[in-house]
């Protein structure tokens, strides 16, 4: 999730009950920040610096997020589940980059106040550093300097990003009051999907209108907003290999972003496709170590890996293949602060997978389903499980009794 997005909402659909669960639609959000700045109107000398400063700490935070990138790709390549050494100095150093960014971008505000394109230039960086209420406040004194469509689509995208539909509905609208964009309609019609949980023909009306717009616009402005919408869409409507393929051109449009991969991944968890969706969301989880939808995807896959390996009677590697399902799910936790339900669902489904799972096992897998539904009611599945987990264990209890 950072912005790097000029938002994303990388929804993805994730399988979730047993080997047969439904899949369901995950908010992912990230950045690409490194789209085009609009110029505020000051003299030419002043706006000529301007340029050059955002073109420099522009350029020089996207050199280090390409490098990460190409580090995180190809430790998951070589299997490697974890960061090593040398992603987390790429890592150590993006963030490093981006924290100088703002300084110098800040330094830059103090002699020139009312630069529009300072404030929103530095607004996006706070936005992949998903500090999105500095993000906002850029975004808003943006707004008052200039009264442009894009400070208020970046305002949409940090809501959409913390998941605050409505809002970014809102703002989405605002932005689009004064000028059209590709990128505030794929906002729009993403969260229209998102609130309302389906395909519905306002938000493909959106994309639709979004994507008649990006195919006008260069290759280096275009949004990755608009793919990404028009694959959660297809994906919402059970066509997975359309999907994939609008996820594919996400990547290409956000290389630097995580989104586009963990909605791969999630998509190939759907199909089925295990050791390809354990790729994905491993890269993805490599570029961004706190997307806890990634580490979600990547439990649920290594959970369908092991019922796999359950049916067929390799009960050491399924062992293995759960236990990385079970540590998956608790990172998932972790990172999303316990707020995210979906996470305590796939924590204890991946407890209560096991055939032979003792009753605490199942009894904690119970708890886990139960706390997920107190955060997210919607949950598919969830009440299902818990009625199936619940039998299992009175047939252990009458087990013991004889």
């Amino acid at each position: 999730m950072n912005t790097r997005i000029a938002l994303i909402t990388a929804a993805f659909f994730m399988t979730l009950g047993g080997g047969d669960a439904a899949a369901l639609s995950r908010r992912q959000f990230l950045g690409g920040c490194f789209a085009a700045f609009a110029l505020h109107a000051v003299p030419a000398r002043a706006q000529n610096s301007v340029a050059d400063v955002v073109k420099a700490v522009r350029d020089d935070v996207k050199d280090k997020a390409e490098t990460y990138l190409d580090l995180a790709i190809a430790a998951a390549d070589a299997g490697n589940m974890a960061l090593d050494t040398p992603l987390k100095e790429a890592r150590a150093k993006l963030a490093l980059a981006r924290q100088q960014a703002i300084r110098r971008l800040s330094q830059e505000i103090e002699k020139q106040p009312k630069s529009a394109v300072l404030f929103l230039a530095r607004g996006k960086l706070h936005h992949e550093r998903k500090d999105y209420r500095a993000a906002r406040a850029d975004a808003e004194r943006t707004f008052e300097l200039k009264h442009d469509a894009e400070s208020l689509a970046l305002s949409a995208e940090t809501y959409l990003d913390e998941v605050d539909f409505l809002n970014a509905i809102n703002k989405a609208n605002e932005s689009l009051s004064i000028s059209h964009s590709a990128a505030a309609f794929a906002i729009r019609g993403i969260a229209v999907a998102l609130k309302v949980g389906a395909p519905t023909d306002a938000a493909q009306k959106d994309l639709n209108y979004a994507y008649h717009l990006y195919k006008s616009l260069p290759v280096e402005k275009r949004s990755f907003y608009v793919a990404n919408g028009l694959g959660l869409l297809s994906g919402m409507r059970g066509e997975f290999q359309t999907a994939l393929r609008w996820y594919d051109e996400q990547v290409r449009m956000d290389k630097t972003g995580s989104g586009g991969y963990g909605n791969i991944a999630g998509v190939n968890l759907d199909l089925k496709d295990y050791p390809a969706a354990i790729k994905g969301a491993t890269i993805a989880i490599n570029i961004d170590p706190d997307d806890y939808g990634a580490f979600s995807i990547r439990s649920a896959a290594y959970r369908g890996a092991a019922e796999l390996s359950q049916t067929n009677g390799d009960i050491a590697r399924a062992r293995l293949e759960f236990t990385s399902a079970i540590a998956d799910a608790n990172e998932a936790i972790k990172t999303s602060k316990g707020r995210w339900g979906m996470a305590h669902f796939n924590l204890g489904a991946a407890h209560a997978a096991p055939l032979d799972a003792p009753a605490e096992n199942l009894i904690l897998a119970v708890t886990e389903i139960k706390k997920g539904l107190a955060l997210d009611p919607g949950l598919p599945d969830a009440e299902k499980m818990i009625a199936a987990i619940e039998g299992r264990l009175r047939r252990l209890a009458s087990n013991v009794s004889r």
